[in-house]
C-alpha cells in the first residue's frame, strides 16, 4: 500500500511540475510576444507617424509654392501692363 501511495504522490508531483512548466511556458510566450510587439511595433508606429508629419509638411510647402507662383505671375502682369500700356 505504501508503495502505491508513493507512486501516486510521485505522479501527482510530476503532474504539478508539468502544470508549472506549462504555466511558465505560457508566461514566457506572452512575454516574448509582448517583447516582439514592443521592439517591432513601436518603431513601425513611429515611422508611420513621421511619414504622416512629413507628408503634411510637404503639402504645406507645395501650397506655399503655388501661392508664391501666383503672386509672381500677378506682379509680372502688373509690371507688363504698366510698361506697355501707358
Amino acid at each position: 500500500m505504501s508503495f502505491l501511495r508513493k507512486q501516486e504522490s510521485t505522479e501527482n508531483c510530476k503532474l504539478k511540475t508539468e502544470n508549472i512548466f506549462d504555466e511558465r511556458r505560457k508566461i514566457m510566450n506572452v512575454e516574448m510576444s509582448s517583447n516582439i510587439i514592443a521592439n517591432q511595433g513601436f518603431p513601425i508606429a513611429l515611422s508611420i507617424l513621421l511619414i504622416f508629419r512629413i507628408d503634411k509638411f510637404i503639402q504645406e510647402i507645395v501650397v506655399a509654392q503655388k501661392d508664391g507662383y501666383r503672386q509672381i505671375l500677378e506682379n509680372t502682369k502688373e509690371i507688363h501692363h504698366i510698361l506697355f500700356n501707358p
